[in-house]
């Protein structure tokens, strides 16, 4: 509330001002500044009305899920490094998070290497990965359905957008 003009509600809304200040408390108790399209206590809305938009949003993505990743996805194609600083914010924010899941998919990963493939196959499949390439698992590690293994015929150069969006899907019928 710093730099906040003590006025009434007529004299923000004259003045084009979204929020306003009396001193008075609202009939919560709050003291704090109020909205002038609805006269309402901004503590209010925190404590109140934030929890029910937010029930309400979570009720409307169940409802509307394929929606709302399309909606989700065209925001990250349209704002690419709004996206990325938000997905490097998490990570540094979750490192354990991400140590763990690292750590998974490499015990995975091993786990499905058959004893008797040969590695350096595997390791020419990575190392003549093209720039913006991803090694991909045709038929996913882990899935519902199947569980592929760490072999080089179950390996593929995947442009790196196609491999992120692809996740761990299958495609494939049996």
């Amino acid at each position: 509330m710093s730099g906040t003009l003590l006025c009434s509600r007529a004299e923000a809304k004259a003045l084009g001002l979204k929020r306003y200040f009396t001193g008075k408390p609202c009939k919560h108790g709050h003291i704090s500044e109020r909205r002038v399209s609805s006269n309402t206590c901004i503590e209010c809305g925190k404590t109140t009305y934030a929890p029910l938009a937010r029930e309400r949003a979570s009720l409307w993505y169940y409802d509307n899920t394929d929606r709302a990743r399309d909606n989700s996805q065209r925001w990250a194609d349209s704002n690419p490094e709004s996206r990325r600083a938000i997905a490097n914010r998490w990570s540094s924010n979750n490192r354990e998070y991400c140590r763990a899941n690292l750590a998974t998919y490499k015990a995975r990963k091993l786990s499905a290497t058959p004893p008797w493939v040969n590695q350096s196959d595997i390791i020419e499949i990575y190392e003549t990965c093209p720039d913006g390439h991803h090694v991909d698992h045709i038929i996913p590690l882990r899935h519902d359905l199947v569980c592929g293994l760490h072999v080089p015929w179950n390996l593929q150069h995947l442009p790196a957008y196609d491999n992120l969006t692809k996740s761990n899907r299958f495609e494939g019928g049996w």
